[in-house]
């Protein structure tokens, strides 16, 4: 298995540097695709400052978040996509471990993210339906049009219900 992480961000300055540090470090990440969705704030000015191997940095105009995540996953290489949201505070590599391993050890098809922060309703539940922190076989992605001729905030809704036709297995990773 190989893991490709996609960090969509826009306008998201002051946290994208830390998010992009943390995922950097984490060595079950192959590579790295970081894609600036035309943000209008000094976010591309703190991604050029990052240089890793396995980073790609893209800036491009503002798309919304399923169109830039889209214009990047055909150069992806990984059998699985990590997608990690680019305004995350307090991630750290132990997260994005606990989101691989399950998957990576079979015993499960996805994670998803439960953060402290998620709706009370959510967390009632044991599931964040909207998280943005999740790892997904690549083929969830085979019909680019499906994801993208709606609003680009409807990316995860559309995810969950491939996850739930394909009958996918799923483990929510809580992140305390």
């Amino acid at each position: 298995m190989k893991f490709s992480c996609i960090i969509p961000a826009y306008n998201e300055w002051p946290r994208i540097g830390k998010v992009l540090e943390t995922v950097l470090a984490c060595d079950e990440l192959d590579e790295v695709i970081v894609v600036n969705d035309g943000s209008s704030d000094d976010t591309w000015g703190v991604i050029e400052h990052f240089h890793h191997p396995k980073l790609q940095k893209i800036s491009q105009k503002n798309v919304g978040k399923a169109k830039a995540i889209f214009a990047w996953i055909r150069i992806a290489t990984g059998s699985h996509i990590v997608m990690i949201d680019s305004d995350l505070l307090g991630l750290n590599t132990e997260h994005i471990r606990a989101l691989i391993a399950p998957v990576q050890d079979g015993s499960t098809d996805v994670t998803l993210s439960l953060r402290e922060n998620s709706l009370g309703l959510y967390k009632f539940f044991g599931t964040d339906f909207v998280s943005g922190e999740r790892v997904v076989p690549r083929e969830i992605f085979s019909d680019e049009v499906y994801y993208t001729s709606g609003p680009g905030f409807w990316l995860e809704v559309k995810m969950n219900e491939k996850i739930l036709t394909w009958k996918y297995r799923v483990e929510n990773i809580v992140f305390p």
